[in-house]
């Protein structure tokens, strides 16, 4: 096992005995950010540069991939970023401390107290480091009314569609980034046209159901409705798909790339006996998206 830089960030920099800080990062969510507020005020104290080692533990499916997690680091001080390959179901401290050290020879180590992911072998992570007279600083959990902050409850918030627990969890509404798709151009015909992106197989989807939300197109916010899922009405597929209604603006967005940032949740999925009863119910959601992002 060895650490590696991820591709998008460019030469590695001949940075030695750095602040190094750990984790998973996944959701980026409130203790992640304690966590990295710590490591930078310890890295401005020992004058010295701060450095990110992300874990891949092999997730079929995340809350942010690495380039998300890689932006949301370097807004918090990091001036580098590795990415190291750890298996979850089998770590090994040994491995992981060993290709730390040797890849940046630490000055010194933060981490959480008890992290989610693969909580179980920081224990002897952190005995590792000191056995090779590496020091470590142990960062207190970020807790709230329900425990610890973790990654865990943000997956499960989204997957249940908690929008408000997921803002509540990280302080950002829920993004999904992809490119506009183009579909049947039903919408069009009943006065909801929609941008359509195909959920990314490699990342947790929200539940189905119709959110509010915003849309970012090349630096511009546009308020929306989105529905995911698998449009019962209209579809027999059974095919997932996001769809999000751009409020008050008709503009061509196929074949580029959108951010759709999830705010609230309206309402479930429902089949409708027909496009008129669809149509009054798309209008109703309309202004309830109005009436939740004034």
């Amino acid at each position: 096992m060895s650490a590696s830089r991820h591709p998008s960030l460019g030469d590695p920099m001949p940075t030695r005995e750095p602040v190094v800080v750990l984790g998973e990062f996944d959701g980026f969510h409130l203790g992640h950010r304690h966590l990295l507020e710590a490591a930078a005020r310890v890295a401005r104290l020992a004058e010295r540069p701060l450095v990110a080692v992300v874990f891949d533990v092999g997730r079929d499916r995340v809350l942010h991939d690495q380039a998300e997690r890689s932006r949301a680091l370097l807004r918090y001080g990091v001036s580098q970023i590795r990415v190291l390959a750890v298996p979850l179901d089998s770590v090994d401290a040994t491995d992981v401390a060993d290709s730390i050290v040797a890849g940046l020879d630490p000055a010194l180590v933060v981490m959480a107290c008890a992290p989610d992911g693969i909580a179980d072998a920081y224990p002897d992570v952190r005995a590792e480091f000191r056995t090779r007279g590496v020091d470590v600083v142990e960062v207190d959990r970020v807790v709230d009314h329900a425990g610890p902050v973790t990654a865990e409850r943000v997956r499960t918030a989204v997957e249940t569609g908690d929008i408000a627990a997921v803002i509540e969890l990280t302080g950002e509404p829920y993004p999904i980034t992809g490119i506009v798709q183009r579909g049947q151009q039903l919408g069009r015909t009943i006065g909801f046209p929609t941008a359509n992106l195909e959920p990314p197989a490699d990342r947790v989807i929200p539940a189905k159901g119709v959110y509010a939300a915003h849309v970012r197109h090349d630096g511009v916010d546009y308020l929306a409705a989105v529905n995911v899922g698998v449009r019962p009405t209209v579809d027999a597929s059974d095919r997932l798909v996001i769809e999000a209604h751009l409020l008050d603006v008709d503009i061509d967005l196929y074949d580029q790339r959108i951010a759709v940032s999830l705010t609230h949740r309206v309402r479930d999925e429902h089949r409708f006996e027909s496009l008129d009863a669809l149509t009054e119910q798309l209008a109703r959601d309309v202004d309830t998206v109005r009436h939740l992002n004034p």
